[in-house]
């Protein structure tokens, strides 16, 4: 009964739960699709909300998803915490045809939770293969957002499942060789395939991407687009962390082997007191 008793039992029962232990990750997300399962209806989207921080028990949690896709649940990742496993996390819901998010705090709780929700469980299209074509001579150095499988002048990409109102961002970043061309020129074309929520193929495209070549001495660099500029600077600080990581292990790889080489010079010195005495 809802009373001040009962209320002040379930308060002390809240205060008493402590951090610890772990997560089994496959029980958990059993007993969602077992949930989803008993309320199944092939009319509609059936979906689990999976709500962790990815750490703890997760042998044959992929395999699992993959099944029940195929079955027609499908299951979008909502990643917390400091130290969630981002990977786990990006894995299990590309496998169980779904989309991952991450919360870093209350405002991004009620955002997710919110006006973005159907971002997470409303489908409009699904295993949608795209294909990034360079019609100019480039080399192609490097791309991010999604694995991408490049060939020659050409990146293929997959994404399993689109949800309403969601955009993905894919970054893409080309060498271009000194060249004579000037003006404007087709500079690449995208094209994808996809499956609707029927089932039925469907293809858009291609379009074509036009940039302007100018005569300049020096490199110009930059972007024609707000999102893309984000995404490019958190690149360019991400490249940057990784190259202070590299500089840092390196220093300590160096630093190993001067201590190695120290403790077994010092070794030599021991013995060679040793013998003399």
């Amino acid at each position: 009964m809802n009373t001040a008793a009962n209320r002040e039992k379930f308060k002390k029962a809240v205060r008493r739960i402590t951090i610890g232990g772990g997560t089994n990750l496959v029980s958990g997300l059993t007993l969602g699709y077992k949930e989803v399962s008993s309320n199944y209806n092939g009319k509609y989207v059936n979906r689990v909300l999976f709500l962790t921080d990815g750490m703890g028990t997760s042998t044959g949690i992929l395999d699992m998803a993959q099944r029940q896709r195929n079955r027609g649940i499908n299951v979008s990742t909502i990643g917390v915490g400091t130290g969630f496993d981002l990977r786990l996390m990006r894995d299990l819901a590309e496998n169980g045809g779904g989309s991952s998010r991450f919360i870093s705090d209350r405002e991004e709780m009620e955002k997710t939770f919110g006006s973005e929700l159907d971002r997470m469980v409303v489908p409009v299209a699904n295993d949608l293969y795209m294909k990034l074509e360079f019609l100019q001579d480039v080399e192609i150095t490097g791309t991010w957002g999604y694995d991408g499988r490049i060939k020659g002048n050409t990146i293929h990409y997959y994404l399993s499942t689109l949800h309403h109102r969601d955009y993905e961002t894919i970054l893409v970043q080309v060498r271009i060789p000194a060249s004579e061309i000037t003006g404007e020129v087709e500079f690449a074309r995208f094209s994808l395939n996809y499956s609707d929520l029927r089932g039925k193929k469907k293809s858009l495209g291609p379009y074509y991407l036009s940039v302007n070549f100018v005569d300049t001495q020096t490199p110009v660099a930059g972007f024609s687009d707000g999102m893309v500029l984000q995404s490019g600077t958190m690149l360019h600080f991400a490249q940057a962390l990784k190259g202070i990581g590299e500089m840092y292990y390196s220093s300590q790889i160096v630093m190993d082997e001067i201590n190695q080489m120290t403790n077994a010079l010092w070794e030599e010195r021991k013995d060679e007191q040793d013998i003399a005495y």
